[in-house]
């Protein structure tokens, strides 16, 4: 018998070195088939051997794989996708539960993985700690707990001094998405795992290289992602067990559109691409797969398509005056410990076309921007960055990265 198409599972794992395996952590509810392609460069001997013909051999040469999903906004899976097509993840938020305390050491970023604190009173392996306050805080989940030692699953982030607040929190926790600058500019890789109902395959040392968002008034929200990886490798008919959360996707009507800092209901749509130069880096050195999958420059681009409800041509004219508007896309759903949301924040949207448009019944201006580099944007590796975006939920921090 035939297998179904729609037994397909997909499912991203963070990596802890690039292209080892990791787990699948987060599954994605795909919205049509993915698309995996092992890209195996056949080199060919083309060799006269005076015969009619050149076709003499097929020698295996390089080899990598590239892949593609379509998916809706969920705001707990979407942030994978977006640490990887960004990089920079810091985690704040939450709300207070139980006593704080006070770290007894400074904690190094990068490093100190134990937190030594002055009570572990109600800390236990899951707990989330809030470490600092103000912008220097940062949210950290406990591995472990002996005496007054906190183990958490990663090393902190930031630098901390001795004697600042630890303080439990549940959630819902906030994660801002911002372009990593630090190092070698490199985001998160991850282990895309594909069960295709016959077999499955894992692809990993995945760097994503872009996604592009649909958003309009009506209708769901969704994501169309790309990534190049390693090799694939089967599950030799292993079918890996998914688990999917109840959040649901975030719908259109939902939203809230700002421009120039004011709340506007003049956005019907907007098409938001955010794109980076991925490419496999092979050298010699006796292996057939990438060296390197290497991430390189950053750029966002959109579409908006705006209603003219003014005598002022306020929309044309943040094309011909140069304005620069920033622009907010802005879910925010549910309340207390299950509310959810994903905020998209570009500080300058340079307006580099603007059409009216009397095709519809209503005029409209169609107008394309290009989201400009700046501090504001900016995460905790510094630089520039054309665009944060703030997603809230319950997941645990340092998931995504």
């Amino acid at each position: 018998m035939p297998y179904p198409t729609l037994q397909t599972v997909v499912g991203l794992g963070l990596e802890a070195q690039a292209g080892t395996a990791a787990s699948a952590t987060g599954w994605i509810p795909v919205a049509s088939a993915p698309k995996p392609s092992d890209k195996l460069k056949y080199d060919q001997d083309k060799g006269w051997r005076g015969s009619a013909g050149t076709d003499y051999d097929f020698i295996p040469g390089v080899w990598n794989t590239e892949y593609s999903l379509d998916t809706y906004v969920f705001p707990d899976t979407i942030g994978y996708i977006l640490a990887g097509v960004l990089g920079d993840v810091a985690y704040s938020g939450g709300t207070n539960a139980g006593s704080s305390t006070t770290t007894t050491a400074a904690l190094t970023a990068g490093t100190s993985t134990v937190v030594a604190v002055t009570s572990a009173t109600g800390i236990t392996a899951g707990t989330v700690l809030a470490i600092d306050t103000a912008a220097t805080q940062e949210l950290a989940t406990v591995l472990s707990v002996a005496s007054n030692n906190v183990t958490l699953t990663k090393a902190v982030q930031l630098n901390h001094a001795s004697g600042v607040t630890v303080q439990p929190v549940t959630a819902p926790f906030t994660s801002t998405f911002s372009l990593y600058n630090g190092g070698n500019f490199q985001p998160p890789t991850y282990t895309i795992t594909d069960w295709y109902a016959a077999n499955g395959r894992q692809y990993p040392g995945a760097v994503f290289s872009g996604v592009d968002f649909k958003m309009s008034g009506d209708g769901l929200l969704s994501a169309s992602a790309t990534a190049t990886a390693m090799p694939s490798a089967s599950l030799a008919g292993a079918k890996p067990v998914a688990s999917y959360t109840q959040v649901k996707p975030l719908t259109g009507w939902q939203g809230v559109a700002k421009i120039g800092g004011s709340a506007t209901g003049t956005v019907l749509s907007c098409d938001l691409s955010v794109k980076r130069k991925v490419a496999p880096i092979w050298v010699v050195n006796g292996v057939q797969t990438p060296a390197n999958i290497w991430a390189a420059d950053l750029q966002v681009t959109g579409k908006l398509s705006l209603l003219v409800n003014d005598t002022t041509d306020t929309a044309l004219n943040y094309y011909l005056n140069n304005t620069q508007p920033s622009l907010d896309l802005n879910w925010a759903v549910g309340s207390g410990a299950t509310a959810v949301g994903v905020d998209w924040n570009m500080n300058n949207a340079a307006f580099t076309v603007a059409d009216i448009d009397r095709s519809k019944e209503q005029v409209l201006v169609d107008a394309s921007f290009t989201a400009k580099f700046n501090t504001t944007n900016a995460g905790a590796s510094g630089g520039y960055s054309p665009i944060s975006v703030v997603v809230k939920n319950a997941v645990s921090p340092r998931t995504y990265k």
